[in-house]
């Protein structure tokens, strides 16, 4: 691998370390998912000659102490798994496919002692409403339509119907 490559690696695995979430193409992806693996797993051990790698791999010193402080925390004894791509679409200049590359974090879970009070309903007596009377409703008869009157057709209505059927028939 080059020096640039190498680089740009780096940079692409301190910035997900820091910001918990990036946006880069595919291809950047896939290479720095495994450096952010390995690095997290150094952070594990705990041991000073992990704590210099760590030290020596980020050009931002933040990124290994977030790591050996915050994350070791998080993540606790998970052995892989640490970083999740999505798909989020194509770069509009070259076509790239982009993804998204996120740390997965689990949740914090806060403990609260919350003091319980114990509330008593006083018991109430059910009063009973007095019923309405319900009256007959009454039935309606649907109303008879008027006869129409039949219209007979002049010429002009014969005519037009007549161009419109060799219109709409011809292809």
């Amino acid at each position: 691998m080059k020096a640039l490559q190498k680089a740009v690696l780096r940079n692409l695995v301190t910035s997900v370390i820091l910001y918990e979430k990036v946006k880069t193409t595919q291809a950047k992806a896939k290479a720095a998912k495994v450096l952010v693996e390995k690095m997290i797993l150094l952070g594990q051990r705990k041991n000073p000659a992990a704590v210099r790698k760590l030290y020596q791999f980020f050009p931002d010193k933040n990124a290994a102490k977030k790591i050996k402080e915050d994350l070791v925390e998080r993540f606790g004894k998970r052995k892989s798994g640490f970083v999740r791509t999505a798909r989020i679409g194509f770069r509009a200049g070259d076509a790239a496919e982009m993804v998204q590359m996120e740390l997965i974090l689990p949740q914090k879970i806060e403990k609260e002692k919350v003091k319980t009070k114990i509330r008593v309903k006083p018991k109430t007596e059910k009063i009973e409403k007095p019923q309405k009377i319900k009256q007959p409703q009454k039935i309606k008869q649907p109303k008879k339509a008027a006869p129409v009157e039949k219209k007979k057709k002049g010429w002009f209505e014969f005519a037009t119907k007549k161009v419109w059927r060799k219109r709409t028939t011809q292809k």
